[in-house]
């Protein structure tokens, strides 16, 4: 029924509850509101205002500073007091009570310098990573740490700027590029050694957090190469701190088709270093990666036969896919050990130029391969042989800029008194049949007849000629040389012992490098030499006279040593320490063996 009373007389009961229930609505919005107000307070950093730490900084650098010296393990207190000095008291590696962004970079500096454990850096890195996990929010405390951070900062640039990260003794290239570790502002590296005020002016002229950021970033390698070591580091120290890592105990040789309870620990050691299944993209990726389980987790099937595969390939072993000895030692080096390994080569990028060339020749003599990188592009690439262990080619650095045709040998001298001449008192004919001359000395080149020398009696305290070889098939520098102007003999050339080339392993040599295709190397780097087509060029060789050609353009040439690297595709290699260049402390051995035992 329809009511009659005026809307204006309406009972009052249904205004009251709108009304209460509007006022609830208020209370539980701005009780929301205060809760989300408060949540955002306490999340936020406590603020060290820029005056508080420059009072605190000065107190600690005045008046407390034998209290800091007690307090912190500083190497260079005199140093870094003078630092904050002349940067006005300010706050360099920390925000608040947070790492800045240099703070940070050079956290990661000291992180992948030291992870070789080659030395005893002086960076108080687990004391501060102690410190910055527990870190209270005291302008006292922050300031402390702060001034540590410096003093790291000035340990690190000593080793920096001294050449003391560098992992081999490489000297630069004669043609002036200078390696990595030159100064950011200028200062040549030995004036680091002896005066710590070109650190002071440094950090004075740069101590913006960008600016230190940059400073930073000139004191590392920033080849893509390097960088792309730098992510494998952090992929194999989280892999050191993953407790599923296991050796292999002792075992028969697996191959596919073969059941065997190790095979299941085979597919989990794979699989913890990326290689089972077989990547498509790049190791680096492997924490995204979940292989499914196998329906039969014993049987060696043909997904870990190609996963063995690519283990050996990157770590350049036989590529079989079986379990054999070889491939046992490789899977069983620790993640700790390639952490060390790993850190150690990143220091080689150290002592090459930041620009390596437009146009150069790389030589990774533990990988026993040669490319030809013109314009960041492969060019030409080939197999070298490289020294024997006892007979090592040194790593080097220099400008090509000649090449000889129909070379005659120069035998070293080391050659000739304990290779040569032990053979030539056996039997006289060695040297007639091999086309090798007596020389009177290296002054006086002029022949001996071989009949005159007393072979009998020849040894190397009283043999004072030099040997050579003439140009020619019996050549052992073959048809072409390419010269490097050092002070070893060492150069690159041609050989009359092609059928080497098919062995695995091929540290060989005497010391110089061997090419697997001398000749395409000589026409790629004469190809803008006006008048020397590849017609010339095997005109000349058909003459049979010794040639030499000046290259149009100077080629850098770097004979590099690396055990570790990532390649283009992602991928980490792994080679052996054939010249054991790399000192990497042992002690991983030892634990490894009281693993398998």
């Amino acid at each position: 029924m329809r009511s009659s009373l005026h809307p204006r007389f309406q009972p009052q009961a249904p205004k009251r509850k709108r009304h209460t229930l509007l006022v609830c609505l208020l209370a539980v919005c701005c009780s929301g509101a205060f809760y989300y107000v408060y949540q955002a307070n306490t999340l936020l950093t406590p603020i060290l205002p820029p005056l508080a730490a420059q009072n605190h900084l000065q107190r600690w650098l005045q008046s407390d500073f034998g209290d800091l010296e007690r307090r912190e393990p500083l190497y260079h207190p005199q140093t870094v007091a003078k630092i904050y000095h002349r940067t006005g008291y300010k706050m360099l590696w920390l925000k608040n009570y947070e790492l800045a962004e240099s703070g940070k970079l050079l956290m990661q500096h000291l992180q992948e310098t030291s992870a070789d454990q080659r030395l005893d850096y002086q960076y108080h890195l687990t004391y501060m990573q102690h410190r910055l996990y527990n870190l209270p929010s005291l302008p006292r405390d922050a300031t402390a740490l702060d001034i540590l951070l410096t003093d790291a900062f000035v340990s690190y640039a000593d080793d920096v700027f001294s050449e003391k990260l560098f992992a081999d003794n490489i000297p630069p290239l004669r043609n002036g590029l200078r390696p990595v570790a030159y100064s950011p502002d200028g200062f040549e590296a030995h004036e680091f050694q002896v005066d710590h005020n070109n650190i002071v002016n440094l950090l004075e002229d740069n101590a913006s957090p960008w600016k230190l950021t940059q400073v930073l970033n000139n004191m590392s390698p920033e080849h893509d190469e390097y960088l792309r070591l730098r992510q494998a580091l952090v992929f194999y120290q989280q892999l050191s701190q993953n407790m599923e890592w296991r050796p292999l105990a002792k075992g028969p040789r697996l191959k596919q088709g073969q059941r065997h309870p190790q095979v299941a620990q085979l597919r989990t050691l794979l699989s913890l270093y990326g290689d089972y299944p077989v990547p498509k993209d790049s190791l680096i990726d492997w924490f995204d990666r979940k292989p499914e389980p196998p329906e039969d987790p014993q049987l060696l099937d043909a997904d870990l036969a190609a996963s063995l595969i690519h283990f050996q390939q990157r770590h350049g072993s036989k590529t079989t896919g079986t379990l054999d000895k070889a491939t046992r030692k490789h899977l069983n080096v620790s993640p700790s050990f390639r952490v060390k390994q790993i850190a150690l080569n990143m220091k080689r990028w150290r002592q090459l130029p930041r620009d390596l060339g437009e146009r150069y020749i790389w030589v990774n003599l533990m990988d026993y391969h040669l490319q030809l990188i013109n314009d960041d592009d492969v060019e030409l690439e080939m197999k070298v042989i490289v020294g024997k262990s006892y007979r090592q080619t040194p790593p080097l650095q220099e400008a090509m800029n000649t090449l000889v045709l129909n070379p005659v040998w120069n035998v070293p001298r080391k050659i000739t008194l304990y290779d040569i001449l032990p053979k030539a008192r056996k039997d006289p004919n060695y040297l007639t049949e091999r086309k090798i001359h007596v020389l009177e000395s290296w002054a006086n080149p002029v022949r001996i007849p071989i009949e005159e020398i007393d072979w009998a009696n020849a040894t190397p305290r009283n043999f004072p000629y030099r040997l050579q070889q003439e140009a020619g098939d019996m050549n052992a520098l073959g048809s072409v040389k390419f010269v490097l102007p050092n002070d070893k003999s060492i150069y690159l050339h041609d050989t009359s012992q092609p059928e080497l080339f098919d062995r695995h392993k091929r540290a060989l040599s005497s010391g110089c490098i061997r090419l697997e295709k001398p000749m395409d190397l000589a026409r790629a780097l004469l190809k803008n030499k006006r008048g020397w087509s590849d017609k010339r060029i095997e005109e000349e060789l058909a003459q049979g006279e010794t040639r030499y050609v000046k290259l149009p353009q100077t080629v850098p040439t770097y004979l590099t040593y690396w055990t570790s690297w990532v390649d283009d595709k992602g991928i980490i290699q792994f080679r052996d320490d054939v010249y054991k260049r790399d000192h990497i402390p042992q002690q991983a051995g030892s634990e490894l063996e009281k693993l398998i035992l």
